[in-house]
């Protein structure tokens, strides 16, 4: 009998031992897959600020935009007189011109807006 509890024991000892290896090799796997997971998170950023940057709007020349702007203005300064045409069409005025919006949109346009006197030339105030 105490030759099979010996036996036993260790069995047990040896179990245990193969468990706390089998511990350590699963910690050590999980910190390799966080780790993947971190670099797959990091480049799923770079991905999307690479396609930012590829956008189509980002390759029209800053004429086009220009003209672009002005086209938003001045349907903006023919806004008032479709309405008095057309009163059915209710126009709530938020406060902040279509311009401004333009301005706020990212760094090239806000320059682009700010260093293109003619956008500005126009001013509708309403009385």
């Amino acid at each position: 009998i105490r030759s099979s509890v010996s036996s036993l024991d260790a069995s047990l000892r040896n179990v245990e031992s193969v468990l706390v290896e089998l511990e350590k090799s699963q910690a050590l796997i999980q910190t390799r897959i966080d780790s993947c997971k971190e670099v797959a998170e990091r480049l799923q950023m770079s991905i999307k600020k690479h396609r930012r940057l590829l956008h189509p709007i980002r390759r029209l020349s800053t004429e086009i935009l220009v003209q672009i702007f002005a086209f938003v203005v001045e349907e903006r300064l023919w806004k008032p007189a479709q309405d008095a045409i057309h009163p059915i069409h209710h126009h709530v005025d938020h406060g902040i011109t279509p311009l401004a919006n333009i301005a706020l949109t990212c760094r090239q346009w806000s320059a682009i807006v700010l260093n293109t006197p003619h956008l500005w030339s126009n001013v509708s105030i309403d009385l």
